[in-house]
């Protein structure tokens, strides 16, 4: 994952968060990583918006 990428994903990186990518690490470091920390970033904070 390149600079640009990694200091606004490091902003919504959670305990939660970690434990979920902790589980999948070659999907977290494949070439298209950035939108499986986004997906998972953004199912969190919706989760969390919503109340699930």
């Amino acid at each position: 994952m390149i600079l640009k990428w990694k200091l606004p994903m490091s902003m919504g990186l959670t305990d939660e968060i970690f434990a979920v990518t902790a589980m999948y690490p070659k999907k977290a470091s494949i070439k298209h990583g950035v939108y499986f920390y986004g997906a998972i970033f953004l199912t969190a904070f919706f989760s969390w918006v919503i109340g699930f």
